[in-house]
């Protein structure tokens, strides 16, 4: 996943997730609204859980 992957998803009339190839657990949730917002899934004996990474927002260009 990286910042190309992350600028195309677009909102759609479910939610939606696309997994990391490189950190396991690792997703990128895309809402119903288009938030996009990091998780990562992880195990605690044999339940997995899911937290709340932070909120996904593209850098804005600089202009001089």
């Amino acid at each position: 996943m990286n910042d190309k992957d992350i600028l195309k998803a677009a909102s759609s009339h479910k939610r939606y997730e696309i997994w990391d190839d490189q950190v396991e657990g690792l997703f990128l949730q895309i809402t119903t609204k288009g938030d996009k917002v990091f998780h990562l899934r992880y195990k605690i004996g044999a339940r997995y859980r899911k937290g709340k990474i932070g909120t996904y927002r593209a850098a804005k260009a600089i202009t001089t």
